[in-house]
């Protein structure tokens, strides 16, 4: 965010770079020990960032200082996209703020989840999310228009759960684990269908995704690894 590089260190806090991480600096400004020890989402827009740890935080100077937004029964957001200084967050369910994070509106038609958090991701033409539909279920939910209307596209059984998610243009690929086993799972067509996308991983057990250009990375067990996203053509 604005040149910035943002990192959290376990029990240490919040740390930004402006250098490509050969000095970091401390952003801790009103953050607690036990609020920061691990940062699980952050997003922004315009000079406001909002940050998920344990509770809801947001900043309006870039950064520099950190508040508490909501109360105890706001819920905590795992995930935010911002298009055109809307911004779209996750909890059990997606909800919008069209005031960079004042104030946010739930926006969950046809988004039958709720169980917990999950991920969230944009290409540009859908917005994509995983999240729970059960206990022991996950389902990859796609919208056209950016959170208004949500369709159900891919669900999973009892005992197999979508853990991580990495989108661009028409690909779409997901991370699983089930009592039997686990990967990589890679659509060519919106997230309509998938394969099996384990070819050349010494580790299965997928810790993150992510796209950038024409590469697809996975953070595995065993290390990073990444393909071209075109091979799935």
């Amino acid at each position: 965010f604005d040149n910035r590089i943002y990192t959290s260190a376990n029990h240490k806090g919040l740390f930004y770079t402006t250098d490509s991480g050969d000095i970091w600096i401390n952003a801790n400004a009103n953050l607690s020990s036990y609020d920061h020890d691990q940062i699980k989402s952050m997003g922004n827009c315009q000079s406001n960032y909002l940050l998920y740890s344990h509770r809801n935080f947001i900043s309006t100077n870039s950064g520099d200082n950190w508040s508490t937004f909501g109360s105890s029964s706001t819920p905590h957001f795992y995930g935010f996209l911002n298009l055109n200084d809307t911004l779209l967050a996750l909890t059990g369910m997606p909800y919008k703020s069209t005031d960079c994070g004042i104030t946010w509106t739930l926006s969950n038609n046809g988004f039958t989840a709720g169980h917990h958090g999950g991920e969230l991701r944009y290409t540009g033409q859908y917005a994509y999310v995983i999240a729970g539909t059960s206990v022991s279920t996950t389902t990859l939910f796609r919208s056209g228009d950016f959170g208004n209307n949500w369709t159900p596209v891919y669900y999973t059984g009892s005992g197999f759960r979508l853990k991580h998610l990495a989108a661009k243009e028409n690909y779409v690929f997901l991370a699983y684990i089930s009592l039997q086993d686990t990967g990589i799972l890679a659509s060519t067509d919106y997230g309509e269908s998938f394969n099996l996308d384990n070819t050349g991983l010494t580790s299965k057990f997928i810790n993150t995704l992510f796209t950038d250009s024409n590469l697809v990375f996975a953070g595995t067990t065993n290390g990073v690894f990444y393909k071209r996203i075109s091979e799935n053509q």
